[in-house]
């Protein structure tokens, strides 16, 4: 993409600035395993073999490599050198650029502040059920209901979309990704659990014991 004239780091408005102007020619990665899709505003990829195919079969796309940490993007970005001019680091994670597509920030909150204030909310973890009797646990109270299907069911079948609900998952990436779905199925108070289980365990939180 000759034409385009963009640093090899750039922030999210300079590429929403850009994605305004030509939609159908940007498309943004992600190198969290956390967030898991291939449509929408994400593709996932797994390694930096992975990326230079994808980079390469589309020259006349802008991809944009976003991570967390976001050291790591810039890493894989000045690893490929001069081969793809098509090709930048996005100076946000990736739950940053989902966040910044839709009007209206998604509430965050902390794993403190969520333990210290207990918000009267239903709580929902989103991740798989190895990991929800995994090595980092749950939330005591949290109900599982996966990312997908599952979840897609559970919020056409809420009743109450007023009540706020705190979305919990691994790292805070998949848990963003079904507040925005909450937000999209009318939910007016969907919560993201910053940093995700992750976080709640660094913090010294207490977790649901496991079942003997």
């Amino acid at each position: 993409m000759t034409d385009i004239k963009l640093p090899r780091i750039i922030d999210v408005d300079q590429l929403r600035a850009f994605a305004e102007q030509s939609p159908d020619r940007v498309k943004v990665l992600s190198i969290c395993p956390d967030v898991s899709t291939q449509s929408g505003p994400l593709t996932t990829v797994a390694s930096l073999e992975e990326l230079r195919d994808l980079v390469s079969a589309s020259p006349e796309i802008l991809f944009a490599l976003a991570s967390t940490p976001q050291s790591v993007a810039k890493d894989w970005v000045e690893s490929t050198g001069d081969t793809f001019s098509n090709l930048v680091a996005l100076g946000a994670s990736p739950v940053e650029w989902l966040q910044s597509q839709v009007p209206g920030a998604i509430q965050e909150m902390t794993a403190i502040e969520v333990y210290r204030s207990k918000p009267n909310a239903d709580y929902i973890d989103v991740r798989g059920a190895d990991e929800y009797h995994g090595p980092l646990s749950h939330i005591e109270g949290a109900r599982l209901v996966t990312l997908g299907p599952d979840l897609e069911h559970e919020l056409l079948a809420s009743c109450d979309r007023e009540r706020p609900v705190i979305f919990i998952c691994r790292s805070g990436a998949r848990s963003m990704r079904a507040a925005l779905l909450a937000r999209e199925f009318g939910f007016t108070h969907p919560i993201n659990l910053k940093g995700g289980m992750i976080a709640w365990n660094e913090a010294g939180l207490p977790v649901a014991k496991a079942k003997s």
